[in-house]
């Protein structure tokens, strides 16, 4: 029942629900967990709705909801000087709660990452190869926002080539030189390579997410698409959409995009009807559109009529009626053609939820009428009204503006991999408001995107509001690396 309350967004009934479960398990482990899934779901609901909520809750969930309101200040300001103050007054008003038998302790300490903060860090880039220009996109973040920085302990900083040396021996090299936090490498196998060469004895965020890989000091960074797709797919179930058509390029990224999107589809509960591919070269995609859309199965009832009838009758295609959105995976440029062509032969009414880096990032209005009603997800520096201040994006246009429009996401990969150094102490209880998104760190040291939404409108961006889902489903590894989208 619990489950099935957080699928219609139901998240105060939800947690409701989990208190009256507790009781009722078997062990400590077990209710532990449920302990987790009500802080958890609680915690993904607005700060006004835990407010609101609490005075009109009775019993155990208004001490959940009391308990989530004091981290959700605490990280709306992002400051933790009164949390255990307010810890312990909590602790007075609710002295029988579940929470006080050593969930909030193990909450924190499993929250606290031992990272010091650096007075020298190392970051090994390539300078030349098949990363070298994403190197580069990364490192004028990075350096923008560390001469932004107004702090007293402003830490030195050293580079290393990782397209030259092994990333073990630039590792130990580093430390050897005075590093104490270590920012890349930025491919797989370097990373690979690192982890298990190395023994981590100084900290490593890694620009970049393998899956099944867990190392002591090893925090993952990148812009895996997994965060995208997922999130693109989770707004539209919560919309209550269930039946979908997909339509993606014949690419080994386009398969592997359309594979990752149909298996969580189906595992949160939605079905993919009919899937299509297209050729990425082409112009026109009549013929992948037509099939999508049954208009080929329409024609062919019509013919088998005018058959039977042996007569001309008149005939007007109709689209199929059993589909309630359409994904679509396709780069800025080939959007521009497929979307108008989907609208032309009739899909006028059906929404449009696109993923994979839809949006070119960078505003044109001309050209983006052609996406008008679209959704899609991605990072909120490209959104003024979403990041604004001396490193938002209008602010580094002299920086941004030398880079191919592929590469502007890691200009904001690496403001926040600087930005996140006096955060991953705490993001794993208080998210971090970053340039790629609100960043989280998960139970494998991954840092996780929460991306804004947005909608294209008169070929202008128009942000869509947060609906403060829960995950739906638990997290799963997923083949994608973060460097299969820098090429």
């Amino acid at each position: 029942m619990a489950f099935a309350y957080s699928l219609t967004e139901k998240q105060l009934l939800s947690a409701h629900a989990r208190t009256q479960l507790s009781p009722l398990l078997a062990n400590d482990e077990e209710r532990h967990k449920n302990n987790s899934v009500i802080f958890n779901t609680l915690n993904a609901l607005p700060l006004q709705t835990l407010t609101s909520n609490q005075s009109t809750s009775s019993g155990i969930l208004r001490g959940w909801i009391a308990l989530s309101r004091i981290f959700k200040i605490a990280q709306l300001h992002q400051d933790t000087s009164n949390l255990q103050a307010n810890l312990t007054e909590w602790k007075q008003l609710y002295p029988e709660h579940p929470a006080n038998y050593g969930f909030i302790e193990s909450y924190i300490d499993n929250s606290q990452k031992i990272i010091n903060q650096p007075s020298s860090i190392a970051l090994l880039l390539p300078e030349s190869g098949r990363f070298s220009q994403a190197a580069q996109a990364i490192k004028e973040g990075f350096m923008a926002a560390y001469n932004q920085n107004q702090s007293d302990l402003q830490p030195s900083l050293q580079f290393y080539d990782s397209s030259i040396y092994n990333s073990a021996d630039l590792y130990h090299q580093a430390i050897s030189e005075g590093a104490e936090l270590i920012i890349g490498p930025l491919s797989k196998e370097n990373i690979q390579t690192l982890a298990y060469d190395t023994e981590l004895t100084v900290p490593v965020l890694a620009l970049n997410h393998i899956p099944n890989l867990v190392k002591n000091n090893l925090f993952q960074f990148g812009l895996s698409p997994i965060d995208e797709t997922k999130q693109i797919a989770t707004r539209a179930y919560l919309k209550e959409i269930k039946n979908v058509l997909l339509i993606s390029p014949e690419t080994n990224q386009g398969n592997r995009i359309a594979d990752s999107l149909t298996e969580y589809w189906q595992e949160i509960g939605g079905s993919v009807i009919e899937s299509q591919h297209y050729n990425a070269k082409d112009n026109d995609f009549s013929a992948p559109i037509k099939e999508l859309l049954n208009l080929n199965e329409s024609k062919d009832r019509y013919n088998r009529l005018k058959r039977f009838l042996a007569t001309d009758i008149e005939h007007t295609p109709r689209i199929r009626q059993d589909a309630d959105a359409i994904f679509l995976s396709a780069s800025p440029k080939t959007a521009r053609s497929i979307y108008p062509q989907l609208r032309f032969y009739g899909a006028t009414k059906i929404p449009v939820y696109a993923a994979n880096q839809f949006y070119t990032g960078v505003a044109n209005p001309l050209l983006d009428r052609d996406l008008n009603k679209v959704i899609f997800c991605d990072i909120p520096w490209l959104s003024p009204q979403s990041y604004s201040g001396d490193l938002s994006q209008q602010s580094l246009h002299e920086i941004w503006q030398k880079f191919p429009n592929k590469y502007l996401r890691l200009i904001a990969l690496g403001i926040d991999s600087f930005s996140l150094i006096n955060h991953l102490n705490q993001i794993s209880i208080m998210p971090y408001e970053g340039a790629t998104g609100k960043l989280s760190l998960n139970h494998e040291n991954r840092i996780t995107r929460q991306l804004v939404c947005a909608k294209f409108e008169k070929g202008n961006i128009r942000l869509l509001s947060p609906l403060y889902e829960q995950n739906i489903m638990p997290e799963k590894q997923n083949s994608f690396y973060s460097d299969d989208f820098i090429n």
